[in-house]
């Protein structure tokens, strides 16, 4: 673009044409970049907070409550389970059906080293009810 009051010439069209493909350039290689720089999220579900809401069982079979998939590598599974007010549970972590550690009370934050060889494994924590009436819930991380 020229001055006011003259007119545009050929070279000073293509002059600005060619200023404008820089900018436009400057700004591609600024946001490839910075997208680079920055990591790819990962979709994680946010668990409930309060653990009234957390799924529960009362049954004094083993019961699935929270699953997820994973992929092969090494990974800690950090369960939190609780019971109800003169309940008591076991909870348990299971790797495409087969148990990952020992069972554990409910009650606390237990932690389980877990290894994923095949491409995709279904990671499960169970939980059961071993006495009183109330619930057990749990509330589980993958890391």
């Amino acid at each position: 673009m020229t001055r006011v009051n003259r007119p545009d010439t050929l070279l000073t069209q293509l002059r600005e044409v060619e200023r404008r493909l820089r900018l436009l350039e400057g700004r591609r290689a600024g946001m490839s970049a910075l997208t680079s720089a920055v990591p790819q999220a990962v979709p994680v579900p946010l668990s409930p907070a309060r653990p009234r809401d957390w799924p529960g069982t009362d049954s004094p079979e083993w019961t699935d409550l929270v699953r997820t998939l994973a992929r092969p590598g090494g990974f800690r599974v950090v369960v939190d389970a609780v019971a109800d007010t003169g309940t008591a549970g076991q909870v348990r972590v299971l790797v495409s059906g087969t148990p990952a550690g020992e069972d554990m009370a409910a009650g606390e934050r237990h932690t389980v080293d877990v290894a994923v060889t095949d491409e995709l494994s279904e990671v499960v924590v169970q939980a059961r009810r071993t006495g009183g009436n109330g619930l057990v819930r749990v509330s589980a991380l993958l890391v």
